[in-house]
Protein backbone atom coordinates (compact mmCIF):
# COMPACT_ATOMS: atom_id res chain seq x y z
CA UNK A 1 0.00 0.00 0.00
CA UNK A 2 1.68 3.20 -0.60
CA UNK A 3 1.52 6.09 1.61
CA UNK A 4 0.68 9.92 0.34
CA UNK A 5 3.65 11.85 0.08
CA UNK A 6 3.70 15.62 -0.28
CA UNK A 7 3.63 15.24 -3.95
CA UNK A 8 1.73 12.18 -4.95
CA UNK A 9 -1.55 10.48 -3.99
CA UNK A 10 -0.97 6.83 -1.93
CA UNK A 11 -3.81 3.72 -2.62
CA UNK A 12 -5.99 4.47 0.36
CA UNK A 13 -6.30 8.33 -1.26
CA UNK A 14 -6.97 7.25 -4.70
CA UNK A 15 -9.42 4.50 -3.78
CA UNK A 16 -11.67 7.14 -2.06
CA UNK A 17 -11.30 9.79 -4.34
CA UNK A 18 -12.13 7.63 -7.28
CA UNK A 19 -14.71 5.68 -6.05
CA UNK A 20 -16.40 8.99 -4.78
CA UNK A 21 -16.24 10.61 -8.10
CA UNK A 22 -17.74 7.22 -9.63
CA UNK A 23 -20.89 7.51 -7.03
CA UNK A 24 -21.27 10.80 -8.09
CA UNK A 25 -21.40 10.30 -11.47
CA UNK A 26 -23.56 7.24 -11.24
CA UNK A 27 -26.21 9.56 -8.84
CA UNK A 28 -26.72 12.30 -11.12
CA UNK A 29 -26.89 10.07 -14.54
CA UNK A 30 -29.68 8.36 -12.62
CA UNK A 31 -31.45 11.48 -11.44
CA UNK A 32 -30.99 12.68 -14.81
CA UNK A 33 -32.29 9.27 -16.49
CA UNK A 34 -35.81 10.02 -14.16
CA UNK A 35 -36.24 13.84 -14.75
CA UNK A 36 -36.03 12.72 -18.71
CA UNK A 37 -38.11 9.37 -18.81
CA UNK A 38 -40.54 8.85 -15.00
CA UNK A 39 -39.77 5.10 -16.35
CA UNK A 40 -36.32 5.21 -14.56
CA UNK A 41 -37.49 5.86 -11.43
CA UNK A 42 -37.23 2.34 -10.62
CA UNK A 43 -33.41 3.71 -10.04
CA UNK A 44 -34.34 5.80 -6.88
CA UNK A 45 -33.70 2.80 -4.43
CA UNK A 46 -29.86 2.24 -6.07
CA UNK A 47 -29.44 6.82 -6.25
CA UNK A 48 -30.53 6.45 -2.36
CA UNK A 49 -27.91 3.49 -1.75
CA UNK A 50 -25.14 5.26 -2.99
CA UNK A 51 -26.19 8.56 -1.86
CA UNK A 52 -25.21 6.22 1.68
CA UNK A 53 -22.31 4.97 0.61
CA UNK A 54 -20.70 8.66 -0.69
CA UNK A 55 -21.32 9.39 3.16
CA UNK A 56 -19.61 6.38 4.20
CA UNK A 57 -16.59 7.32 1.57
CA UNK A 58 -16.57 11.05 2.52
CA UNK A 59 -16.51 9.88 6.54
CA UNK A 60 -13.21 7.16 6.05
CA UNK A 61 -11.93 10.34 3.48
CA UNK A 62 -12.17 12.96 6.76
CA UNK A 63 -10.27 10.43 9.23
CA UNK A 64 -7.49 9.61 6.42
CA UNK A 65 -6.87 13.31 5.48
CA UNK A 66 -6.52 13.76 9.21
CA UNK A 67 -4.29 10.97 9.39
CA UNK A 68 -2.33 11.54 6.36
CA UNK A 69 0.53 14.02 7.49
CA UNK A 70 2.17 14.30 4.42
CA UNK A 71 -0.33 14.15 1.53
CA UNK A 72 -0.07 17.35 -0.94
CA UNK A 73 -1.45 20.24 0.09
CA UNK A 74 -3.74 22.80 -1.83
CA UNK A 75 -1.58 25.24 -3.70
CA UNK A 76 -3.56 28.62 -2.71
CA UNK A 77 -6.29 29.75 -0.30
CA UNK A 78 -8.73 29.63 -3.15
CA UNK A 79 -7.96 25.81 -3.93
CA UNK A 80 -8.81 25.58 -0.11
CA UNK A 81 -11.80 27.53 -0.25
CA UNK A 82 -12.79 25.82 -3.53
CA UNK A 83 -12.16 22.07 -1.65
CA UNK A 84 -13.86 22.61 1.85
CA UNK A 85 -16.95 24.25 0.20
CA UNK A 86 -16.76 20.65 -2.00
CA UNK A 87 -16.49 18.68 0.98
CA UNK A 88 -19.67 20.65 2.92
CA UNK A 89 -22.06 20.01 -0.13
CA UNK A 90 -20.84 16.31 0.11
CA UNK A 91 -22.06 16.48 3.13
CA UNK A 92 -24.84 18.16 3.59
CA UNK A 93 -26.83 17.09 -0.15
CA UNK A 94 -27.48 13.40 0.82
CA UNK A 95 -28.01 14.95 4.64
CA UNK A 96 -30.89 16.57 3.35
CA UNK A 97 -31.98 13.42 1.17
CA UNK A 98 -31.67 11.46 4.84
CA UNK A 99 -33.78 14.33 6.62
CA UNK A 100 -36.72 14.06 4.43
CA UNK A 101 -36.60 10.02 3.99
CA UNK A 102 -37.01 10.15 7.54
CA UNK A 103 -40.05 12.23 7.90
CA UNK A 104 -41.95 10.89 5.43
CA UNK A 105 -42.25 7.96 8.16
CA UNK A 106 -42.11 4.26 7.33
CA UNK A 107 -44.47 4.28 4.62
CA UNK A 108 -42.93 7.09 2.84
CA UNK A 109 -46.13 8.93 2.60
CA UNK A 110 -45.84 11.67 5.29
CA UNK A 111 -45.74 14.98 3.67
CA UNK A 112 -44.82 18.39 6.37
CA UNK A 113 -42.58 21.12 6.28
CA UNK A 114 -39.68 18.60 6.49
CA UNK A 115 -40.31 16.73 3.48
CA UNK A 116 -40.95 19.64 1.45
CA UNK A 117 -37.48 21.53 2.75
CA UNK A 118 -35.76 18.18 1.57
CA UNK A 119 -37.59 18.51 -2.23
CA UNK A 120 -36.45 21.58 -2.24
CA UNK A 121 -32.91 22.24 -1.42
CA UNK A 122 -31.58 18.85 -1.93
CA UNK A 123 -32.41 19.12 -5.94
CA UNK A 124 -30.86 22.72 -5.54
CA UNK A 125 -27.35 21.82 -3.62
CA UNK A 126 -27.30 18.89 -5.38
CA UNK A 127 -26.95 20.93 -8.75
CA UNK A 128 -24.59 23.92 -6.59
CA UNK A 129 -22.56 19.97 -6.32
CA UNK A 130 -22.70 19.91 -9.97
CA UNK A 131 -21.24 23.52 -10.64
CA UNK A 132 -18.62 23.00 -8.02
CA UNK A 133 -17.37 19.66 -8.96
CA UNK A 134 -17.16 20.94 -13.29
CA UNK A 135 -14.94 24.26 -11.79
CA UNK A 136 -13.23 21.12 -10.26
CA UNK A 137 -12.56 19.49 -13.36
CA UNK A 138 -11.79 22.68 -15.31
CA UNK A 139 -9.26 23.52 -12.83
CA UNK A 140 -7.45 20.72 -12.53
CA UNK A 141 -7.51 20.85 -16.45
CA UNK A 142 -5.82 23.84 -16.46
CA UNK A 143 -3.30 23.13 -13.78
CA UNK A 144 -2.33 20.32 -15.67
CA UNK A 145 -2.04 22.51 -19.07
CA UNK A 146 0.59 24.68 -16.75
CA UNK A 147 2.66 21.50 -16.04
CA UNK A 148 2.23 20.67 -12.68
CA UNK A 149 0.82 16.98 -13.05
CA UNK A 150 -2.20 17.32 -10.93
CA UNK A 151 -3.54 13.64 -12.77
CA UNK A 152 -0.50 12.14 -12.42
CA UNK A 153 -0.54 12.65 -8.75
CA UNK A 154 -4.08 10.76 -8.26
CA UNK A 155 -3.78 8.26 -11.06
CA UNK A 156 -0.41 6.96 -9.00
CA UNK A 157 1.45 7.02 -11.92
CA UNK A 158 5.14 6.37 -11.25
CA UNK A 159 7.29 8.89 -13.17
CA UNK A 160 10.50 7.74 -14.39
CA UNK A 161 13.68 9.98 -13.99
CA UNK A 162 14.24 12.33 -17.03
CA UNK A 163 17.57 13.63 -18.41
CA UNK A 164 18.01 17.33 -18.44
CA UNK A 165 18.13 18.05 -21.79
CA UNK A 166 20.39 21.24 -20.80
CA UNK A 167 23.02 18.61 -19.44
CA UNK A 168 25.45 16.46 -21.38
CA UNK A 169 24.50 12.78 -21.41
CA UNK A 170 26.33 10.48 -19.11
CA UNK A 171 27.42 6.78 -18.69
CA UNK A 172 25.29 4.79 -16.17
CA UNK A 173 27.52 2.93 -14.12
CA UNK A 174 27.92 3.89 -10.85
CA UNK A 175 29.99 2.37 -8.50
CA UNK A 176 28.77 4.83 -5.51
CA UNK A 177 25.80 6.25 -4.46
CA UNK A 178 24.76 9.04 -2.05
CA UNK A 179 21.38 9.95 -0.72
CA UNK A 180 20.54 12.89 1.44
CA UNK A 181 18.75 12.20 4.31
CA UNK A 182 15.31 14.64 4.63
CA UNK A 183 13.05 14.97 2.74
CA UNK A 184 14.50 12.17 -0.08
CA UNK A 185 15.35 9.12 2.37
CA UNK A 186 12.85 10.21 5.34
CA UNK A 187 9.83 12.42 3.85
CA UNK A 188 10.39 15.04 6.32
CA UNK A 189 12.61 17.75 7.28
CA UNK A 190 13.89 17.21 10.41
CA UNK A 191 15.25 20.42 11.58
CA UNK A 192 11.67 21.55 10.72
CA UNK A 193 10.42 18.85 13.39
CA UNK A 194 12.65 20.01 16.17
CA UNK A 195 11.24 24.01 15.70
CA UNK A 196 8.03 22.14 15.76
CA UNK A 197 9.09 21.19 19.42
CA UNK A 198 10.05 24.74 20.22
CA UNK A 199 7.19 26.46 19.21
CA UNK A 200 9.45 28.16 16.22
CA UNK A 201 8.15 26.08 13.32
CA UNK A 202 7.25 28.91 10.78
CA UNK A 203 10.68 30.97 11.35
CA UNK A 204 12.57 27.83 11.07
CA UNK A 205 10.89 26.18 8.18
CA UNK A 206 11.15 29.60 5.96
CA UNK A 207 14.38 29.56 6.43
CA UNK A 208 14.96 25.88 5.13
CA UNK A 209 12.67 26.24 2.05
CA UNK A 210 14.86 29.53 1.34
CA UNK A 211 18.23 27.39 1.81
CA UNK A 212 17.23 24.21 -0.28
CA UNK A 213 15.94 26.36 -3.16
CA UNK A 214 19.52 27.90 -3.42
CA UNK A 215 17.92 31.87 -2.48
CA UNK A 216 20.41 31.80 0.81
CA UNK A 217 23.39 29.97 0.80
CA UNK A 218 22.87 27.45 3.53
CA UNK A 219 25.82 28.64 6.37
CA UNK A 220 23.78 31.87 6.28
CA UNK A 221 21.24 29.94 8.06
CA UNK A 222 22.69 27.28 9.31
CA UNK A 223 23.34 28.45 12.98
CA UNK A 224 20.52 30.82 12.88
CA UNK A 225 18.14 28.24 13.16
CA UNK A 226 19.53 26.10 15.69
CA UNK A 227 19.86 29.02 17.67
CA UNK A 228 16.29 29.71 17.28
CA UNK A 229 15.60 26.35 18.36
CA UNK A 230 18.02 25.62 21.06
CA UNK A 231 16.94 22.22 21.08
CA UNK A 232 17.85 19.44 23.83
CA UNK A 233 19.62 16.10 23.82
CA UNK A 234 16.21 14.23 24.66
CA UNK A 235 14.72 15.71 21.64
CA UNK A 236 17.13 14.15 18.88
CA UNK A 237 15.83 10.66 19.61
CA UNK A 238 11.71 12.07 19.04
CA UNK A 239 13.03 13.55 15.94
CA UNK A 240 15.19 9.96 15.37
CA UNK A 241 12.19 7.64 15.51
CA UNK A 242 9.80 10.38 13.19
CA UNK A 243 12.43 9.36 10.51
CA UNK A 244 11.68 5.87 11.13
CA UNK A 245 8.14 6.22 11.41
CA UNK A 246 8.35 8.60 7.90
CA UNK A 247 10.45 6.44 5.54
CA UNK A 248 10.50 7.06 1.91
CA UNK A 249 8.81 3.78 0.09
CA UNK A 250 11.07 2.40 -1.73
CA UNK A 251 14.08 3.68 0.54
CA UNK A 252 15.36 0.25 1.99
CA UNK A 253 14.59 -1.84 -1.19
CA UNK A 254 16.70 0.33 -3.47
CA UNK A 255 19.56 0.53 -1.06
CA UNK A 256 19.47 -3.08 -0.76
CA UNK A 257 19.30 -3.76 -4.68
CA UNK A 258 22.61 -1.51 -5.20
CA UNK A 259 24.81 -3.18 -2.27
CA UNK A 260 23.79 -6.54 -3.57
CA UNK A 261 25.02 -5.04 -7.19
CA UNK A 262 28.03 -4.25 -5.47
CA UNK A 263 27.50 -0.44 -5.43
CA UNK A 264 28.73 1.75 -2.43
CA UNK A 265 25.86 3.61 -0.70
CA UNK A 266 26.60 6.85 1.48
CA UNK A 267 23.96 9.31 3.80
CA UNK A 268 25.34 12.71 3.30
CA UNK A 269 22.55 15.28 4.92
CA UNK A 270 23.26 18.45 6.77
CA UNK A 271 21.07 16.93 9.31
CA UNK A 272 22.09 16.31 12.94
CA UNK A 273 23.91 13.44 12.98
CA UNK A 274 22.89 11.40 16.05
CA UNK A 275 19.08 11.76 14.98
CA UNK A 276 20.11 10.08 11.48
CA UNK A 277 21.88 7.58 13.12
CA UNK A 278 19.04 5.29 13.66
CA UNK A 279 17.26 5.48 9.85
CA UNK A 280 21.16 4.59 8.80
CA UNK A 281 21.19 1.75 10.07
CA UNK A 282 17.09 0.65 9.66
CA UNK A 283 18.36 0.87 5.62
CA UNK A 284 21.61 -0.62 5.88
CA UNK A 285 24.19 2.16 5.63
CA UNK A 286 27.02 2.05 7.87
CA UNK A 287 27.84 4.61 10.92
CA UNK A 288 31.24 4.98 8.71
CA UNK A 289 29.33 5.91 5.55
CA UNK A 290 26.33 8.29 7.15
CA UNK A 291 27.75 12.17 7.56
CA UNK A 292 25.77 14.80 9.07
CA UNK A 293 26.32 17.34 11.66
CA UNK A 294 27.14 16.59 14.98
CA UNK A 295 25.69 18.71 17.89
CA UNK A 296 26.92 19.81 21.17
CA UNK A 297 25.07 19.99 25.08
CA UNK A 298 25.84 20.63 27.73
CA UNK A 299 26.09 18.11 30.95
CA UNK A 300 22.46 19.03 31.51
CA UNK A 301 21.56 17.95 28.07
CA UNK A 302 20.84 21.79 26.72
CA UNK A 303 21.60 22.83 23.55
CA UNK A 304 25.64 24.40 23.03
CA UNK A 305 26.71 24.47 19.72
CA UNK A 306 27.37 22.44 16.65
CA UNK A 307 30.78 20.93 15.83
CA UNK A 308 32.94 22.64 12.81
CA UNK A 309 31.63 20.84 9.61
CA UNK A 310 31.75 21.33 5.53
CA UNK A 311 28.01 20.53 5.79
CA UNK A 312 26.93 23.31 7.86
CA UNK A 313 27.71 25.20 4.28
CA UNK A 314 25.95 25.23 1.11
CA UNK A 315 29.19 24.04 -1.12
CA UNK A 316 29.97 21.22 2.20
CA UNK A 317 28.89 18.02 0.24
CA UNK A 318 31.29 18.18 -2.54
CA UNK A 319 34.39 18.28 0.17
CA UNK A 320 32.47 14.90 1.84
CA UNK A 321 31.59 12.86 -1.10
CA UNK A 322 34.84 13.36 -2.39
CA UNK A 323 36.61 12.34 0.37
CA UNK A 324 34.42 9.26 0.49
CA UNK A 325 34.60 8.84 -3.00
CA UNK A 326 38.87 8.73 -2.64
CA UNK A 327 38.74 6.57 0.68
CA UNK A 328 36.93 3.80 -1.09
CA UNK A 329 38.48 4.07 -4.59
CA UNK A 330 35.34 5.44 -6.24
CA UNK A 331 35.25 5.77 -10.25
CA UNK A 332 31.67 7.26 -10.56
CA UNK A 333 29.29 8.75 -7.79
CA UNK A 334 25.87 9.62 -8.23
CA UNK A 335 24.20 11.86 -5.51
CA UNK A 336 20.61 11.77 -5.20
CA UNK A 337 18.65 14.91 -3.06
CA UNK A 338 15.65 17.30 -3.35
CA UNK A 339 17.91 20.46 -2.56
CA UNK A 340 20.60 23.16 -4.01
CA UNK A 341 22.73 21.87 -1.29
CA UNK A 342 22.91 18.12 -3.16
CA UNK A 343 23.54 20.12 -6.71
CA UNK A 344 26.56 21.71 -5.37
CA UNK A 345 27.93 17.84 -4.79
CA UNK A 346 28.30 18.33 -8.32
CA UNK A 347 32.14 18.86 -8.39
CA UNK A 348 35.50 17.82 -9.53
CA UNK A 349 36.44 14.38 -7.66
CA UNK A 350 33.35 14.73 -6.10
CA UNK A 351 29.56 13.44 -7.24
CA UNK A 352 29.84 12.68 -11.20
CA UNK A 353 25.91 13.42 -11.60
CA UNK A 354 23.38 14.85 -9.45
CA UNK A 355 19.74 13.12 -9.84
CA UNK A 356 16.94 15.71 -8.26
CA UNK A 357 14.65 14.19 -6.12
CA UNK A 358 10.97 15.85 -5.74
CA UNK A 359 8.81 13.12 -4.32
CA UNK A 360 8.54 14.46 -1.37
CA UNK A 361 9.21 18.27 -2.04
CA UNK A 362 9.49 19.65 -5.76
CA UNK A 363 12.01 22.49 -6.40
CA UNK A 364 11.94 23.76 -9.51
CA UNK A 365 15.62 25.18 -8.80
CA UNK A 366 16.57 21.72 -8.38
CA UNK A 367 15.07 20.08 -11.28
CA UNK A 368 16.77 23.11 -13.64
CA UNK A 369 19.63 22.03 -12.28
CA UNK A 370 20.31 18.34 -11.47
CA UNK A 371 21.55 16.04 -14.25
CA UNK A 372 18.36 13.84 -14.15
CA UNK A 373 14.83 14.32 -12.33
CA UNK A 374 12.04 12.52 -10.67
CA UNK A 375 9.04 13.30 -8.81
CA UNK A 376 8.22 9.62 -8.14
CA UNK A 377 6.64 8.68 -4.47
CA UNK A 378 8.67 5.55 -4.43
CA UNK A 379 12.76 5.37 -4.52
CA UNK A 380 12.50 2.33 -6.52
CA UNK A 381 12.26 4.01 -9.87
CA UNK A 382 15.33 5.21 -9.67
CA UNK A 383 16.85 1.75 -9.53
CA UNK A 384 16.90 1.61 -13.74
CA UNK A 385 19.43 5.05 -13.44
CA UNK A 386 21.26 4.17 -10.33
CA UNK A 387 22.04 0.22 -11.25
CA UNK A 388 20.64 -1.16 -14.50
CA UNK A 389 20.33 -4.20 -14.77
CA UNK A 390 23.33 -4.13 -17.64
CA UNK A 391 25.46 -2.55 -15.38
Amino acid sequence: MQPDTHNHYGSVSRFLHWGMALCFALMFLMALAWRMDARWQSLIPAHEALGNLLLMLLFFRFIWAIASENRPAADSRAARLGHLALYLLMLIVPSIALLRDAARGRDGSAENALTRFGDLWHGRTAWLLLALIAGHIAMTIIHQRRGEKVLQRMAGRREQPTPNPGMPMTSNAYDGVVFDCDATLSALEGIDQLAALAGVADQVSALTHRAMNGEVPLEAVYGERLALIRPRQSDLAAIAQQYLDHITPGARETIAALQARGVKVAIVSGGILDAILPLAGALGVAPADTFAVRLQFTANGDYAGFDASPLATAAGKAAIVAAWKAQHGLKRVAMVGDGMSDVAARAPDAADVVIGYGGVVERAAVRAAADHYSSAADLRDLLPLLAPASS
